[in-house]
């Protein structure tokens, strides 16, 4: 059996990144304006498998390397951006939106000797009503009306196996734009659907789909399938509430 992943302690994992740290200091010296971690370990909910991601922040006009690499036994990722590429990818707003807002307000600074990631938190929340509508419409259109399609196929060709996958797919796509509309943002993708079932404001049938997929109670696909026509029935009404027209009646050329 080859060995690794192998597990490390929060403290090993600690220590490792002090070392990390004075390591890219030192190699790229006055081109560093912060550091941090993210991810997991920054939310403390690491376990002894996880890996280690690191964010640093350059000053404009400096390039600094991305890495991605193995020491054993740890995983690590380095992204590198200048300050206003930082900045911009924090205002990003899209699908995905409510998955990649935690590692914005959660990074845990290493090094940060003006307080940039501090002053940072807030902005991947100042997204207008209008934004959150575009991107839910866009998103309707290009994932959820797809999933949805390819779900009743595959209930026509009785590929259960898939269409349970693409059950799966399809709350996941929805929670994400329940958390959009909400101006909510999950803590990790893992916890996503259980959190989501907390959210004030969702559509009809979601609840029900999303207690099959975490209870795997998938003996019946025929079950799982009606639960997606529900919540398909249910986004539909919660766009009409929310004054979103995915549909066009003219060709748009």
């Amino acid at each position: 059996m080859f060995l690794l992943p192998q597990p490390t302690s929060r403290i090993e994992k600690d220590r490792f990144i002090d070392i990390v740290k004075e390591r890219l200091l030192k190699v790229y010296d006055e081109k560093i304006m912060a550091i941090g971690v993210y991810g997991s370990f920054a939310l403390d909910e690491d376990g002894p498998y996880s890996d280690i991601n690191f964010q640093v922040i350059g000053f404009d006009g400096q390039r600094i390397d991305d890495f991605q690499f193995i020491y054993p036994p740890f995983k690590v990722t380095i992204e590198s951006l200048q300050k206003q590429q930082y900045i911009t990818s924090a205002k990003e707003i899209n699908s995905d939106w409510s998955l990649n807002v935690a590692r914005f307000i959660h990074t845990m600074p290493i090094y940060d000797p003006i307080m940039f990631f501090s002053k940072m938190k807030s902005i991947p929340l100042q997204i207008s009503s209008y934004e959150i509508k575009d991107v839910m419409k866009k998103c309707m259109i290009e994932e959820l009306y797809v999933k949805m399609a390819k779900i009743r196929n595959l209930r026509l060709i009785q590929d259960e196996t898939s269409l349970l996958l693409n059950a799966v797919e399809f709350c996941e796509q929805s929670a994400k734009l329940i958390g959009l509309a909400n101006r909510y943002y999950f803590r990790s993708k893992t916890r996503m659907l259980e959190e989501s079932l907390g959210i004030a404001t969702k559509p009809h049938g979601y609840e029900q789909l999303v207690k099959l997929i975490l209870q795997r109670d998938w003996d019946i696909s025929e079950i799982v399938y009606e639960a997606c026509e529900h919540l398909w029935t249910g986004i539909n009404q919660w766009f009409n509430e929310l004054g979103i027209n995915y549909r066009s009646h003219s060709f748009p050329f």
